[in-house]
This record gives C-alpha cells, structure tokens and sequence, in this order.
C-alpha cells in the first residue's frame, strides 16, 4: 500500500513541476573570484563549482531558436550575436562564427558571444581575444574591474594590468586603495608620494616605500625623509629630517604618524627619560641604561 501511494504522489509532482515551470536549472559555480591581495590581483579564477547541467525545454524548441538560459531568461530563443547573452552550457545559443565565453564587464561577470576582436569583453580564464595584448583588465578606485580584448594600451587613464607588462611600459603596476577603501591598480613611476606595496621594489627614493598610520590605516607611499607635519612611518629609521622625529597622534579617525619636533606629551630636545620619545638614529636621545625601541606609540626609551 505505502508503494503505491509513493508512485501516485511521484507522478503528482511530476505533473505539477511540468506544469509550473518545465526544467529547473541548477546553480552555475563559475563565477569569477576577484582576490584583494596577491601578484595576479587583476587575473581572474573560476571557482571551480560544478555546472547542473544544460537547461531543458519542454516542449523542444522549433523554427530555428535554441535552448538556453540567456542571463535570467530561460526558454527558447533565437541565437545570440556578438557581444549579446550567451548560455555556456549550450554553444548553439551564440550565432556562427561566435563563441559563448565568460567575460567581465563593468564589475559584473556575463557569458557573451565573442569573437575576440577589439573591444569585446573578455576574462582571463577563457581568453580567446585575437588582440596584439589579449584579454587586458582594469581595475578603477571604484573596484570595478573591466576586462576587454586590446590592441594597445591607452595611458591616459593611469591604470595597469599586473599580468599585461605593456600596459605599465615606464614603471611598477602596482596595487592602492582607493577612496571607497577598494584596491585599484595603477602605473606608477616610483616618484615620492606614489602609491606603493611594501617590498614591491616599485619606489626609487631614499626610503623606499614606507606606511605611515593616517587615521588608523597605513597608507603605504614612495617615501624620503619628511619634513615638519609630513606623514611618516615609525617603523623606519631616518623617516623624519633630523631633529624631527616621527609622532602619533590621536585623531577622530584614528592614530595618524607625523614628524614633529615637540608634539604633545612628548620631549622637546634633551635627553628623555624612561616612555619618552626618541630618535632611533641619535644614541644620545635616551639616558644610559636605556636604548631607543619602537613600541606601540612610535620609538620610545626603553629600560635594558
């Protein structure tokens, strides 16, 4: 008895699925990740999840269309042209001779029909851009990335590709933060006040690429000794012109670093005593039995 009513309610659902909606499509994993950190911050990497399968018209389509799921829209359609929706599991819903790919457009991952000319939209991981550059991607302060097929690149603009050099012909493709707090990549000719990554070797000044605190965040920049107020980097010697030496400081925001000469709490030449401030480079700037150590509050005199 159980066995039959389990083949009725079967065939009811069977029914009632027919009638609502023909096929359920399974979820797509292959959308793009975008890292935040690392050399290939402008690649992209599918990530890897397992495709259900191709969507399933009922009835068959007729006259011409094909079957497919072109963005949300999934049915029978007519084939795709270039640069228009495509169905990557199905390649007849792109017209000949166009390929359905995976591309990045304006922030938002897409399946288009493409050919690789010039322009078209693109990614890395499936690119077949006919191109002297190939798939070129760049990322603005917005952190949106746009990726499309190149044949040359356009510097006006001051953006890179990390895996492009020719995009960054005269300087360091090198990662920064923008204003919304979302990483960017941008030319950079290692000039002080540049933008920077620690250890990218991208600076050419005196102090290479140091990270002074700006409202509680580093903001990492090519670097030389700074003067009265300029930003600094407690952590590296010889980051203030002498005698200056490099402050925190509280702000609404957060603790900000600058080259001070007598900021507020701290010591106005001389030697200072035990928790003062001092200069890393001056051996005289702390009283004997103490040497000059960086701590949470920048370089200060510390018992031995």
């Amino acid at each position: 008895m159980m066995r039959r009513v389990r083949v009725v309610l079967f065939a009811l659902l069977a029914v009632v699925g027919c009638k609502d909606t023909p096929a359920v499509r399974g979820a797509d994993g292959g959308a793009f990740v975008l890292p935040d950190a690392g050399f290939f911050d402008a690649g992209f990497y599918d990530a890897g999840g397992r495709d259900a399968g191709p969507f399933v018209c009922m009835p068959a389509c007729t006259g011409g269309d094909v079957c497919g799921c072109l963005a949300d829209d999934c049915g029978c359609h007519l084939p795709s042209q270039l640069a228009e929706p495509c169905d990557l599991s199905n390649p007849d819903t792109c017209a000949a001779p166009y390929e359905c790919v995976r591309a990045r457009r304006e922030g938002v991952d897409v399946a288009i029909c493409s050919d690789g000319r010039e322009g078209i939209s693109c990614s890395k991981t499936a690119d077949i851009c006919t191109t002297a550059l190939g798939c070129v991607c760049y990322t603005e302060g917005s952190g949106s990335t746009d990726c499309r097929c190149l044949e040359s690149h356009d510097p006006e603009n001051g953006l890179c590709d990390r895996m492009v050099p020719e995009t960054c012909p005269d300087g360091t493709c090198v990662r920064s933060i923008g204003s919304t707090g979302s990483a960017f990549f941008f030319c950079s000719d290692g000039a002080e006040g540049r933008a920077c990554e620690a250890g990218d070797g991208s600076c050419r000044t005196s102090l290479g690429c140091t990270c002074p605190l700006v409202g509680g965040r580093e903001r990492c920049q090519c670097s030389e000794p700074g003067g009265d107020g300029a930003a600094c980097d407690p952590n590296v010697a010889g980051a203030c012109s002498p005698p200056l030496m490099c402050f925190p400081s509280s702000t609404p925001d957060g603790i900000t670093t600058r080259c001070s000469s007598n900021p507020q709490g701290g010591r106005d030449g001389g030697v200072g005593g035990p928790g003062e401030m001092c200069d890393p480079n001056d051996p005289t700037s702390c009283p004997p039995g103490a040497e000059c150590l960086f701590t949470g509050q920048g370089f200060q005199c510390v018992d031995r």
